[in-house]
């Protein structure tokens, strides 16, 4: 087993405290940190990005042992972790493992990453994770719980301008058809447009759903962060300063499928 990165470790996503995704962060992180807290919405909160309740009342409920869940946004899980619910300083914030990519235009919507920006913004070490799918009964979550740990120690080393916020997005495949993991850039245009679905409630009240449609097939560049997956490449995108290197520069140098830490089932 590797040394514990750091003394404390906060984790949220906006999938809800129930959802696989975090589950399967917890238990990784505790390969690096002594302490590992989980401070999660109590629904799913997907598209919220930072979004905060300012005019609602936030209560919290305990899941055991460093365990909670909030009536409120991934936003307001950092911070309620970060100043009131940990007993010392956090280290690093972890947000996800979210199901499904935070890619090209979504990612100025995700809750899971505007927990993250949020946490940096604040002076915290943040990384987001997303594990990406084809088809929602066949989620390769092997994937990111194979290479996420290494990815995280790595980022983590560099040398940063200020407390960082990075995006990693797992592609749609098993972990032995990874073929690397890389920086890159974010992109543009992979949402078409927001539909509008309006209907009637049983007293003829209108309501709506929205939902984006994507496309990705307009997004060409080979070091964007849809190109890098389409290569089978793990991506890695700085969100809130400059890459600290090239996109298309390996982010694990000397990376290769055979030598990755041990996903936990």
């Amino acid at each position: 087993m590797s040394q514990p990165l750091s003394q404390r470790i906060l984790i949220t996503n906006d999938d809800g405290i129930d959802a696989e995704g975090i589950a399967h962060l917890q238990a990784l992180a505790g390969e690096l940190a002594s302490e590992v807290y989980v401070v999660a919405p109590n629904q799913d909160c997907s598209g919220q990005a930072q979004s905060l309740s300012l005019h609602t009342p936030l209560r919290v409920t305990e899941h055991g042992e460093r365990r909670f869940s909030v009536n409120g946004t991934p936003a307001d899980c950092v911070l309620l972790g970060l100043n009131s619910l940990l007993p010392g300083p956090v280290d690093v914030v972890l947000s996800g493992i979210n199901r499904g990519a935070n890619v090209g235009d979504a990612v100025g919507f995700s809750g899971t990453l505007g927990a993250a920006k949020v946490a940096a913004q604040f002076g915290v070490p943040a990384i987001g994770l997303s594990q990406a799918f084809k088809r929602a009964d066949q989620i390769y979550w092997s994937t990111a719980k194979t290479y996420a740990a290494s990815i995280i120690r790595e980022l983590l080393a560099l040398k940063w301008q200020k407390a960082p916020c990075v995006n990693i997005n797992f592609p749609a495949i098993p972990p032995q058809q990874v073929q690397g993991v890389d920086w890159c850039e974010g992109s543009e245009g992979s949402i078409k447009r927001v539909a509008t679905d309006c209907r009637r409630d049983p007293r003829n009240r209108a309501y709506y759903w929205l939902e984006f449609e994507h496309d990705y097939r307009p997004i060409t560049a080979e070091t964007s962060d849809i190109g890098t997956m389409r290569k089978h490449h793990i991506a890695v995108q700085s969100l809130n300063q400059p890459n600290p290197y090239p996109a298309g520069t390996r982010v694990v140098p000397a990376f290769n499928t055979t030598n990755t830490e041990t996903p936990y089932d």
